[in-house]
């Protein structure tokens, strides 16, 4: 799978869709870019030996990355 959009009412289960998708990728030992807004699969799926977070305004994300010296 290269890329997808995931669409759906409230409770319609996207959530439930991506935890499964990303436990498979984490499974494989495949990469993945996540656009996480609310924060919410950081929160139980971010590992800081194996992912890097690209949001400058989080404290997590690495030098060189977000503008920030090392």
């Amino acid at each position: 799978m290269q890329n997808f959009c995931l669409h759906g009412t409230v409770g319609s289960g996207k959530s439930e869709v991506i935890r499964r998708l990303l436990n498979y990728v984490r499974a494989r030992g495949d990469m993945a870019i996540i656009y996480d807004r609310s924060c919410e699969f950081v929160k139980s799926y971010y590992d800081p030996s194996l992912d890097k977070i690209l949001n400058p305004l989080d404290s997590r994300c690495a030098a060189g990355i977000c503008g920030k010296s090392a």
